[in-house]
């Protein structure tokens, strides 16, 4: 809830700020805003460290990520993606023993978009973009075994390199501009290190879905 208020606080003050100054869309440069991404379909799996037994989960990972993007011409843009914290819980069982797991992560991507339409006047801008980037996770899993009255806790981690491939379309005003992304994600690493019972594996290949509102200067 505090999340929504915070994305809802932002994207008014954009909106705000552009109302004021009223520049219109000819000789845009930058822009920068919010967007809240929901990312479907990336698997997170455990596999016992002493048996063949395994668990996985596709819960969907959700956050608020900040970006700018500097349009190099008026068809060409070159920007950053950031979240700070995107996040997911889950649960799934391995063998007999039931597992309770909340992952944490930051992301940031390198954003190249083509544009098939100029920035010179306001209207639908459809784009295709490639994004490459990282995501690192760190997930907590509260372990109850088959009988057990109490609960052990581990963690797994990984920074997991992410290409994405991107599609959508922008939509300008004369004071600000909304995003309507959908993309395609790849990135997989393993971790059999950290947990004393299990290896884990981040596979994030899956699609992205992003709704974006930012201003423009």
């Amino acid at each position: 809830m505090k999340a929504k208020i915070t994305i809802l606080a932002l994207l008014s003050l954009l909106l705000g700020l552009n109302v004021a100054s009223a520049k219109g869309t000819d000789g845009i440069k930058n822009k920068m805003g919010g967007n809240y991404l929901t990312i479907a379909g990336a698997e997170y799996t455990l596999d016992s460290k002493t048996t063949t037994d395994t668990g996985s989960d596709s819960t969907n990972v959700t956050g608020f990520m900040l970006f700018y993007e500097r349009l190099l011409t008026s068809r060409f843009g070159l920007g950053a993606s950031y979240s700070v914290q995107a996040e997911r819980s889950g649960e799934m069982t391995v063998g007999t023993d039931k597992n309770e797991t909340l992952e944490t992560s930051s992301l940031y991507t390198v954003d190249l978009k083509a544009y098939f339409k100029d920035h010179k006047r306001a209207g639908l801008k459809p784009y295709a973009g490639v994004s490459f980037g990282s995501i690192t996770a760190k997930t907590t899993i509260t372990t109850t075994a088959s009988g057990a009255s109490t609960s052990t806790e581990g963690e797994t981690k990984a920074t997991v390199p992410l290409t994405i491939l991107s599609f959508g379309f922008d939509y300008l005003y004369e004071f600000a501009g909304f995003r309507v992304d959908w993309s395609l994600t790849t990135g997989k690493r393993e971790d059999r290190e950290s947990h004393s019972s299990y290896n884990a594996t981040y596979n994030y290949a899956g699609s992205a879905i992003g709704l974006t509102v930012y201003s423009f200067f």
